[in-house]
Formats: C-alpha cells, sequence, structure tokens
C-alpha cells in the first residue's frame, strides 16, 4: 500500500479525540463559569483563529495517536505477547503484508481506525478530564466527572472486542 489517503476514518480517529482535547483546554483555560459564558468565546473567533484551532485538533489527534502507538500497541504487541501475556490481543502484522491494497484497506476501515478512536478517545477523556478538573472555574464539573469515565469504559470494552477481532484476522484464530 503505497498511501493511505486521508479519509473519514482518519477524521474520526485522529480529529474527534483532537477536538475533545482542544476543547477541554480552551474550557480550562479561560474563565468560562458556564454555557453561556462558553457560547460568547466562541462567538469571538475570527476565522484564522478558527483555522488554527481545526488545525491544532488535527495535531492534538495525531499526538494522541502517537502516544496510543507507542504506549499500547507497541506494549501489547512486542512486549506482553512475548511474554505470553495478551497474547490472545497480539497482531500478527505480517499477516497483512503479503495481502492485496484491498484487503489491507479494508482491514484499516474495518476495523484498525475504530480501535485507534477507542484509545485516543480515552486518552483524550483521561487528560480532558485532568485539565477540566484541575485548571477549570467550571460551576458543574459533575457532568465530565461521571460521564466520562463512563464513556473511557465503553470505549475500552469496545477496543478490547476490535483488537481480538484483528488478533483472530491475523491469526486465523476462531472467535473466543
Amino acid at each position: 500500500m503505497d498511501k493511505i489517503p486521508l479519509t473519514n476514518y482518519q477524521f474520526i480517529a485522529y480529529f474527534l479525540p483532537g477536538l475533545t482535547l482542544v476543547l477541554s483546554l480552551f474550557i480550562a483555560l479561560e474563565p468560562i463559569t458556564d454555557f453561556s459564558t462558553f457560547a460568547d468565546c466562541i462567538k469571538d473567533i475570527t476565522p484564522a483563529i478558527g483555522i488554527v484551532l481545526l488545525l491544532s485538533c488535527f495535531i492534538a489527534g495525531l499526538v494522541l495517536d502517537t502516544t496510543r502507538t507507542a504506549a499500547v500497541d507497541l506494549f501489547i504487541d512486542k512486549v506482553l505477547a512475548k511474554m505470553k501475556l495478551f497474547q490472545r490481543f497480539s497482531i500478527e502484522w505480517s499477516y497483512l503484508y503479503p495481502d492485496t491494497k484491498h484487503e489491507v484497506g479494508y482491514f484499516y476501515a474495518r476495523y484498525y481506525s475504530y480501535y485507534c478512536f477507542d484509545i485516543n478517545m480515552i486518552v483524550a477523556i483521561v487528560a480532558s478530564m485532568i485539565f477540566i478538573d484541575h485548571w477549570s472555574i467550571l460551576a458543574h464539573r459533575w457532568p465530565v466527572n461521571v460521564f466520562g469515565p463512563i464513556a473511557a469504559i465503553c470505549l475500552l470494552a469496545d477496543a478490547g472486542v476490535l483488537r481480538m477481532e484483528m488478533h483472530n484476522i491475523t491469526t486465523g484464530s476462531k472467535a473466543t
């Protein structure tokens, strides 16, 4: 596969987690006390600042993805799988190399991009909770503290299921 073109899968896996992180930084660093104050701040954004914010969302998403690759994928695939721990979650990447461009693209579109989204969003949610909890003067933080962990647990469960499906595909194992 020569190149992976910019598609809606990259939008899902990189931009949305980056948007979550940038918005939480914005909420944490601006003197926002309620939603009307947030709406007033958004109203004052110029198009140039909007473009910079959009690009920073994509860059933040790529940073989150790099963190995921280094911390999760390499750790599971290289360390834990070699130690026979989490063997059912390891992915045999060499399985995909001889396949056609279409099959690798299908694997990427169907499984891997959503797995990336799940893990990237978990990192973004945890970082957002830390930012908002420590630096924000937001009056009501309970939605962040209640729904953040619930969303992270749901995403973690989905990431585990996707990772197991990817393992089954690349190793030829049957679903367990």
